[in-house]
């Protein structure tokens, strides 16, 4: 503000990160400016407001010492990527357990806080998977498991979907489904069941009986019976 002109003008910047940026300006005529810009990458794991100061300098007497010296503050809206996949086996059977991963990441660039996730079984049933805080970059993997009811004969689908407090960048990959194809298994056993002995031109009467041990129905089920006589 003159008004004379200042010599040797040096400003010095400290970062939120506590680091310095020292600026050298030299003379600066009364009523002149100067301008200059700085970068600073706020840190991934970043959540509080982002405070910049600085102080400037002159070898030339200055008149207000007051308005050296000053800061600002940057507010931080923390942004996440949550995703949820579901690891489960190609197939299995009625009457299995069957065991799926469900994998929660987070892409990032902010730490996702809240984070919690809802299973969907094949009964319709759920279970609620609460991680809270993950960072960017980090996973959480949680095992569930599954009993196939024994009369089951169609695909066992598993859904999922994952939610955080913090902003989330991409909402797509939040929700997940994932099928386990059923290749249904039955036991059948046959029996016959005759008298002990019998004579010479008696008729013998034989009791076939077929069961199924399951789980699942047998399906096309027939016996051959060869007689005595081929």
């Amino acid at each position: 503000a003159g008004p004379s002109t200042a010599q040797a003008v040096s400003a010095v910047i400290t970062k939120p990160d506590g680091s310095t940026q020292t600026l050298t300006v030299g003379a600066l005529a009364a009523g002149a400016s100067s301008t200059t810009t700085i970068t600073y990458v706020v840190p991934l794991s970043a959540t509080a407001a982002q405070t910049f100061s600085a102080n400037v300098t002159t070898t030339t007497a200055d008149s207000n010492l007051g308005n050296n010296s000053t800061t600002t503050s940057v507010a931080l809206s923390p942004v996440s990527d949550v995703a949820i996949a579901l690891n489960a086996p190609a197939s299995s059977t009625p009457g299995q357990t069957i065991t799926v991963s469900v994998v929660i990441t987070n892409a990032g660039p902010s730490t996702a806080q809240a984070v919690s996730a809802v299973v969907t079984l094949p009964n319709g049933s759920t279970q609620t998977i609460t991680v809270g805080a993950l960072a960017a970059g980090a996973s959480s993997t949680t095992p569930i498991s599954y009993s196939v009811p024994l009369n089951a004969t169609a695909a066992q689908t598993f859904s999922a979907n994952v939610t955080t407090t913090t902003a989330d960048s991409n909402l797509a990959n939040n929700s997940t489904s994932t099928s386990v194809a059923l290749s249904p298994v039955s036991d059948v056993a046959i029996a016959l069941n005759a008298p002990a002995s019998s004579t010479p031109g008696q008729t013998i009467t034989v009791s076939v009986v077929i069961t199924n041990a399951g789980p699942s129905t047998a399906q096309a089920v027939s016996a051959v019976i060869t007689k005595p006589d081929g």
